[in-house]
């Protein structure tokens, strides 16, 4: 019988995403706190905007409350942790002083650490200045990040903003590429534009891609094919999806091959993988692929959890259910972000094998690391198991636990 952990888990990323700081190092770092902490310590010396790899809803700052017993208010207020945290609450505090360049790193930073409320202030204080074409641009694209992760409305209006941005002719194609890349992924996945919108960000994004533009780099450019990606994904074309994301792979690999970055830039690899999966998994059913592109992406970071519940996804998919048990144990203890998912996720899959002491030592430490709170169905699957198991303590427990928790 697998145990879960005697204390919830922490680890670099509760770390960094609750104060900015870790004292851990070297393999215990996933790449996204990684690159999040190599971001902080040039993000004055940038160019441009604070890079974001990739950004979390705000449930992940919750769990991770729970799991490191940090209090969500203080958390989301940057009022815990050391120096870092000080210094960006100080730059909070005084952003309506400084200047939109400066706010548009703040902004990048507290998006990418999922402090929506603080960011939302910055960009809408900043979009009633008089910007330029170019930073009006890359505060409406932070705007629809924000609206997106948050579930506001208004997310469609930050399109057409940026088109009309896009439109004076003065966004550079690099620049311009990121955004459509995003209302490709956004639209095939949600919905989120019109279709008039739809189509000028995939024309416009081709445009830019193969302009040859002196400002486009392998990253950008990656992303985009990625992105695009999902357009003959959806038809079930796997010939035309392989080839844009090997696309992707390849000019993914030029930017690891060219980068001093230990972590931030391998994030290109990392999200070829897990669209690889998908594909593999869902466009042509393609099990060893699948496999194959699971164990690459575990080996690129062994200590990011999602990528071990990606796993364990996939062998559930096919039918492996012994491996995809071993994954989601995995993923389990290494804690946040999405630990109460692959706690979920583990206590279905033992429910399904009939393993009934598993499902009930996974359901009661979800009970008690969510003050009784998981979802409807999980409740369902651990009664199965606590009738079986005839623990009654644990039946009445269930009976009377909330339905609306953060694991889903």
């Amino acid at each position: 019988m697998t145990m879960m952990p005697s204390t919830p888990p922490t680890n670099a990323f509760s770390d960094v995403m609750g104060g900015l700081e870790t004292r851990r190092s070297g393999e215990c770092i996933d790449l996204y706190s990684g690159g999040i902490l190599e971001c902080l310590r040039v993000r004055r010396e940038m160019n441009w905007g604070f890079p974001i790899s990739q950004v979390f809803e705000p449930a992940v700052l919750k769990e991770l409350c729970l799991v490191a017993r940090l209090d969500i208010k203080e958390v989301l207020s940057l009022s815990v942790g050391g120096p870092t945290t000080r210094k960006i609450r100080h730059e909070y505090e005084d952003f309506e002083e400084s200047t939109a360049q400066d706010n548009f790193k703040l902004a990048g930073l507290l998006v990418a650490t999922s402090r929506f409320s603080m960011a939302e202030s910055v960009i809408r204080a900043m979009l009633r200045r008089d910007l330029s074409s170019e930073l009006s641009f890359e505060f409406h694209l932070l705007d629809f990040i924000v609206r997106n992760r948050t579930g506001a409305r208004g997310v469609a209006n930050c399109f057409r903003a940026m088109r009309t941005e896009l439109e004076t002719g003065v966004i550079a194609p690099g620049r311009a590429l990121n955004a459509c890349a995003q209302a490709v992924v956004w639209h095939l996945k949600a919905k989120l534009l019109s279709e008039d919108d739809f189509t000028f960000y995939v024309d416009y994004g081709r445009r830019c891609a193969e302009s040859q533009s002196p400002d486009l780099n392998a990253g950008v450019l990656s992303s985009w094919y990625r992105g695009v990606a999902m357009i003959p994904a959806g038809r079930r074309d796997g010939r035309g999806t392989r080839q844009m994301m090997q696309r992707a792979r390849e000019l993914g690999e030029a930017v690891l091959e060219a980068s001093s970055s230990k972590y931030y830039d391998k994030h290109l690899m990392k999200t070829y993988y897990e669209s690889s999966l998908k594909e593999f998994m869902y466009v042509t059913r393609d099990f060893d692929s699948a496999e194959a592109v699971a164990k690459d992406l575990i080996a690129l970071d062994p200590v990011w959890g999602p990528s071990w519940g990606e796993a364990g996804e996939m062998y559930e998919a096919f039918g492996a259910l012994d491996d995809a048990m071993a994954a989601f144990k995995r993923a389990v203890e290494l804690g946040c972000p999405w630990h109460t998912y692959h706690c979920a996720r583990y206590a279905r899959l033992a429910g399904r094998m009939g393993r009934a002491e598993e499902v009930l030592t996974t359901v009661k430490y979800l009970l008690d690391l969510c003050s009784d709170e998981i979802p409807a169905d999980l409740v369902e699957v651990g009664l199965v198991a606590a009738e079986a198991m005839a623990c009654q303590d644990l039946t009445k427990r269930l009976h009377a636990a909330k339905t609306t928790g953060i694991a889903s």
